[in-house]
């Protein structure tokens, strides 16, 4: 991890960036975090990677199960989870991907229609479970990883935080950088 950070932090120097929170412009300061990109040692297919700016005074980006986490700092275990998760899928299209992803929203969700996303053959669509303060949002985004795969990148927060963490996750996602395996 030691030698990730440092590719990644080299390539990608800490920025200051701002977004518009509740109606307000917030500056911070965002560090890239990411995976390096791994190479098949077996003659099998590498695995790309990526670089994503976290703003290091909220957020923080863990790994569990092959799942990058970026979760806020200071989050009650009370309220439903905030955040965003970068998982890596190969063999399979943005358009699978989309399907099979809808395909396991709970059925009494609403559901967007999938879109195009601002990067190539990339797409997303959106859900929510409903209207009340507590309600679970999601943007669901499949970006092509240069090879026969994806990411799939989901950004979750609750209706009511949709206006804080809602343009926060976002600005962050903008920053997304493939790193080609190669």
């Amino acid at each position: 991890a030691e030698k990730v950070s440092s590719l990644i932090q080299t390539l990608f120097p800490p920025k200051e960036m701002s977004v518009i929170v509740e109606g307000t412009e917030v500056e911070g300061q965002y560090a890239a975090v990411g995976q390096e990109p791994e190479a098949d040692e077996t003659g099998g297919e590498a695995v790309p990677g990526f670089a994503i700016y976290i703003d290091t005074e909220s957020y923080t980006m863990t790994e569990e199960n092959g799942v990058t986490l970026i979760r806020p700092i200071n989050f009650s275990p009370d309220l439903p989870t905030c955040g965003m998760d970068i998982v890596h899928l190969p063999d399979i299209t943005p358009q699978q991907a989309a399907e099979a992803a809808k395909a396991e929203i709970p059925s009494d969700w609403e559901i967007s229609e999938t879109k195009n996303w601002s990067m190539p053959d990339s797409l997303y669509f959106s859900v929510r479970s409903g209207w009340a303060w507590d309600s679970v949002c999601k943007n669901i985004f499949f970006i092509p990883d240069g090879q026969q795969g994806i990411f799939q990148v989901t950004i979750q927060y609750f209706f009511e935080a949709a206006e804080g963490h809602g343009p926060r996750l976002g600005a962050m996602l903008d920053t997304f950088t493939l790193i080609p395996a190669d």
